[in-house]
């Protein structure tokens, strides 16, 4: 049954609560570089909570930032720097900036950042889908099936006159990591409103997701690729719950052979077509035409001239919803000229020729991946050509499992290469990593097709890490090591790579495989590869895989692809040498559109 534009206007989903720690930062970095806010903006409170001498907020109150002091002076410690930003804190946060970029930026920090709680909320504004007496009485009558086993309600009435105050249910325990939370929110906001002359709408029912922890940081990396939170919201749902449908005149008792009931059913159907779209602080056009003049003007004027008043790339950013970190401000220049080469470049060889583009497929095992020889072997008949293998991190950590990786490797007939995960943060600490690394590489007995790689993926890429990087390769040098790479995420670059003395570069960025940056051959697309939790990367210059003797998958040359595992609209559009928005369009597709493996797209 077709959801009515009525129901559509009923329904907006938001990202209603947003908590996280930030280590080796003090307050003020992570005001100013994380949040991107103002410091004067922010004041401070008389005291701290949650174990923090120390605490200040932002516009409103409903922004906190809790660190700690010694002796009345700020320090960085253990703890870290936490942030809080409420439901309102995240409308208010996001009348400015974006909570998608800073969520990009939480995962990017990776082990110094750890997310400790984000909820996600649909308001149905007239109890056409999402209503509460309805589902109250669903959850009486045993109406449902779930993976959660417990329900609570409460309820609250005033002590005077006995008037019901509120009612909330919760299925899930609320101290586990993930749970649902469905009120009456009219009700609600009749209490706490004191404006008499705000309207408040007569009807309206919030269900809230809270996920914590572990459950918080897998949402986070699926909202990188997905940021529809509506569909975020309808997949959880179709997870954990099932509202059903009781037969009539039958004594079946197994709920699981039960109807789905049809207003359960059009609310997951039709998530999609409702277009739920984030909740954004209402402002007027003149509000944001002055700020984005103000806020990247200068920034996109400069783009558009380094691409030579191109501005495909504009709607697709506009799109994909992706914003440029603040930080790459400062080699904007530098940067978009290196762009500006190189899709000259890449358009005189693609379109010139004819010719496409080959890749092998290239995985990571990581500090906290624990694969077998069986997932090795899966991986290998699934066309990964070979496997990067973390084996140091900083002066300490080890690889134990590592000769069972490479074991595995090689009877699976797939390439190995080695991984250090940098910690060092000056040029004496560097030295002192490479000869760790260096040292333990000895008993691996590599032979000439091992390639190592050093992984700044964690640090920002100024000309000071650039030094410290040169110098670890220097040393990695003297012990006779000669094929290295180098992996690092774009969103983290400040300054080119220009004489870092690296044989390839190897780009994180989950948004475009071509990341603009000059000697750039391997690109990580994804971390959740078949839904595995496999970063996976595409070798695009056969650095790690091409001695195989492949020579990468060939795609078909005729008006006609078919859609292959880990394909994007990019990778399809780029390979064929046409631009994203010629592939949408001959295609009949959108930005939105998924693809599907075993599609026929067209591509001439």
């Amino acid at each position: 049954m077709p959801v009515t534009s009525t129901i559509k206007q009923t329904l907006q989903t938001s990202i209603d609560w947003l908590e996280f720690t930030i280590f080796q930062l003090s307050y003020e970095d992570v005001i100013e570089r994380i949040l991107q806010l103002k410091i004067e903006d922010f004041a401070d409170l008389s005291k701290g909570k949650f174990g923090y001498n120390a605490q200040t907020k932002w516009g409103n109150g409903n922004l906190f930032v809790l660190f700690n002091q010694v002796d009345d002076e700020p320090c960085i410690n253990h703890m870290g720097v936490h942030v809080i930003l409420s439901g309102t804190g995240c409308r208010a946060y996001e009348s400015q900036k974006s909570l998608y970029t800073l969520i990009n930026v939480l995962v990017a920090l990776e082990n110094q950042a750890k997310l400790s709680r984000i909820d996600l909320a649909i308001d149905d504004f007239k109890d056409e889908l999402i209503k509460f007496s309805r589902i109250r009485k669903a959850a009486l009558r045993s109406e449902f099936t779930s993976r959660w086993n417990k329900w609570d309600e409460l309820n609250s009435r005033s002590t005077g006159d006995g008037k019901l105050l509120g009612q909330t249910m919760y299925f899930g325990s609320q101290t586990s990591d993930i749970f649902c939370r469905i009120y009456d929110k009219a009700l609600e906001q009749k209490r706490k409103v004191k404006d008499k002359d705000k309207e408040i709408p007569e009807k309206w029912t919030r269900l809230e997701i809270v996920y914590r922890k572990e459950r918080a940081k897998m949402l986070a990396l699926h909202m990188i690729e997905c940021s529809n939170v509506g569909l975020v919201i309808r997949r959880t749902l179709q997870q954990y719950i099932r509202f059903v449908q009781r037969p009539k005149n039958s004594k079946d008792s197994n709920k699981s052979r039960w109807k789905t009931a049809k207003w359960w059913e059009r609310l997951l159907e039709n998530v999609e077509p409702l277009k739920l779209t984030v909740k954004r602080q209402d402002k007027t056009v003149d509000e944001m035409i002055k700020w984005l003049d103000k806020q990247i003007g200068p920034t996109l004027a400069t783009v558009v001239t380094a691409l030579d008043g191109e501005i495909n790339w504009l709607y697709k950013l506009i799109s994909n919803g992706n914003t440029v970190i603040q930080g790459l401000k400062t080699s904007t220049n530098r940067l978009f000229s290196s762009i500006n080469k190189r899709e000259k470049r890449n358009k005189e060889s693609i379109r010139g020729t004819r010719m496409v583009r080959c890749y092998n497929l290239l995985a990571e095992i990581g500090k906290e991946d624990r694969f077998t020889a069986k997932e090795i072997e899966f991986l290998a008949n699934k066309g990964v050509r070979a496997c990067i293998i973390e084996l140091t991190q900083g002066v300490s950590w080890v690889n134990l499992h590592e000769l069972e990786l490479k074991h595995a490797c090689q009877h699976a007939n797939m390439l190995y290469h080695f991984k250090h995960k940098a910690d060092f943060k000056n040029k004496d600490e560097a030295i002192k990593e490479a000869w760790h690394f260096g040292e333990y590489l000895h008993s691996t007995k590599l032979n000439d097709e091992t390639a190592l790689v050093l992984d700044v993926s964690s640090m920002v890429i100024d000309d000071d890490t650039i030094e410290n990087i040169r110098t670890f390769r220097s040393v990695i040098k003297e012990f006779g090591y000669k094929r290295t790479g180098l992996q690092f995420r774009t969103e983290s670059l400040l300054t080119s790579f220009d004489n870092c003395d690296y044989d390839n570069l190897w780009a994180i960025n989950y948004y475009a495989c071509n990341a603009g940056i000059d000697g750039v051959g391997t690109w990580r697309f994804t971390n959740d590869w078949h839904g595995l939790n496999v970063k996976m990367s595409y070798d695009f210059l056969g650095y790690y895989t091409e001695i195989l003797g492949n020579q990468g998958i060939q795609l078909d040359l005729s008006n006609t692809y078919t859609v292959r595992p880990g394909d994007t609209l990019w990778l399809v559009a780029y390979q064929h040498g046409i631009s994203v928005e010629e592939l949408l369009k001959i295609n009949g597709l959108t930005y939105d559109s998924s693809l599907r493996v075993g599609q026929k797209l067209q591509v001439a």
